[in-house]
């Protein structure tokens, strides 16, 4: 494999638990209803089925401190309907809510993710409820945001390059896997060493990408640790049957720390050129309930 460096333009857009259990109502009893904001669970090209959507919501009677997990599906305005129905304590104690996704385990108060680039994870505030002051109003509404940033690719070549050039495959490198998210603070803290996440790979995909001066955008895309430095590695494939492999891209955002931010989706457009020089150019737009943001991958 003969081993190439390029220069390359980008554009970015962003876009131990208890079991639960069935609550015996009295005639005091108030059930608990609650409302999430139902935007954060639409992709970025089409929109989830929300009636399918499951969130879980750690329950607490100490504010900061949970020890029990609630299932919902969350429905079309919001309406988070639990699995099993929960009430009001009688004595107007406060019940306290966090929602979190994807389902996880709660131990000692956190959350531990072995995350492979494919999941999302999302998380709100706190919220404070009782029999005098419910989750029913507006002020109580939980919103969910997002806690990675979310990689989109694609890639076209300029004049110079040869034509007729697949692309194999496409890694990120830099993200590392092991997350943990403390639900006293909702900070989510990464841990071990930075890995490979896959983005494309000719042979696990139904769709062959063909590199032609037409931008073609890829279908696959990746959630990756924010503020990390990352890389990018792709290998395409000549007409000859050779195989070309572009290595140790770093990718560098115009942010404030020059790193990706949480809740931020960017659109990577790797341009393949034999020019000794390329002008950069650059395009921004927001992702869902995301921020806005640029980043450029140099050479």
């Amino acid at each position: 494999m003969k081993v190439e460096r390029l220069i390359v333009c980008a554009f970015f857009i962003f876009f131990s638990c208890s079991p639960e259990q069935e609550e015996q109502p009295s005639p005091s009893h108030q059930e608990i209803r609650l409302y999430t904001q139902a935007a954060i669970f639409e992709k970025t090209d089409q929109a989830v089925d929300l009636e399918e959507y499951v969130v879980y919501f750690a329950k607490g009677t100490e504010s900061g401190w949970y020890d029990d997990r609630w299932s919902a599906n969350v429905q079309p305005g919001g309406l988070a309907v639990f699995s099993e129905r929960h009430y009001y304590p009688e004595d107007n104690s406060a019940v306290y809510l966090r929602g979190y996704s994807p389902k996880a385990a709660i131990n000692e108060n956190k959350i531990s993710y072995q995350l492979d680039g494919s999941q999302d994870i999302i998380l709100t505030a706190e919220r404070e409820g009782s029999l005098d002051d419910t989750f029913e109003s507006k002020d109580k509404i939980f919103v969910f945001n997002h806690l990675l940033c979310q990689l989109r690719f694609r890639i076209l070549s300029d004049p110079t390059f040869p034509q007729q050039v697949k692309l194999k495959s496409l890694m990120v490198n830099g993200s590392r896997t092991a997350a943990q998210m403390n639900l006293a603070d909702g900070l989510l803290q990464f841990n071990g060493q930075p890995s490979t996440v896959k983005v494309y790979k000719d042979e696990n995909s139904k769709e062959i990408i063909n590199i032609t001066s037409e931008p073609v955008t890829l279908n696959e895309f990746v959630m990756v640790e924010p503020e990390s430095p990352l890389s990018l590695q792709l290998v395409v494939e000549s007409p000859e049957g050779e195989e070309i492999l572009y290595q140790d891209l770093p990718v560098l955002f115009h942010e404030e720390n020059g790193h990706s931010n949480a809740g931020t989706s960017y659109l990577i457009t790797v341009i393949l050129s034999l020019r000794d020089k390329l002008t950069l150019q650059t395009s921004v737009s927001a992702w869902i309930d995301g921020l806005e943001g640029v980043g450029i991958v140099y050479d």
